[in-house]
């Protein structure tokens, strides 16, 4: 596995237990919808949240890393998300950006409108 790639998973960690500790309840790691993937869906309250999460440990924080075309592959996402699951009702794309140099998390919800 590259560097990169377990940084990722790190991060994908890092986030998860986030989520837990505020009450969400992991439904799924790594969904793929072709061409797309949901790094983690989670529920709380009733609502499903697609979560992106975005990790560095370098200088640059890791929201940078999230771009107007990550915005739109994550519309298109729910969007197929919606399409294979039509018993949900209620859906929120949220941000998780896990800083491993700063060792600090921040979470961003209904990052798309």
């Amino acid at each position: 596995m590259r560097h990169h790639q377990r940084k990722g998973r790190e991060g994908e960690r890092v986030a998860e237990s986030y989520l837990k500790r505020h009450g969400f309840r992991i439904v799924g790691r790594n969904v793929r919808i072709p061409p797309y993937e949901i790094d983690l869906v989670a529920e709380k309250d009733g609502v499903i949240h697609l979560v992106e999460v975005k990790t560095s440990a370098s200088l640059i924080f890791p929201e940078a890393y999230y771009t107007d075309a990550k915005e739109a592959a994550l519309q298109k996402a729910a969007d197929a998300y919606l399409r294979m699951h039509p018993e949900v009702r209620e859906i929120c794309i949220d941000l998780v950006a896990v800083d491993l140099r700063r060792q600090c998390v921040h979470f961003y919800s209904d990052i798309v409108r």
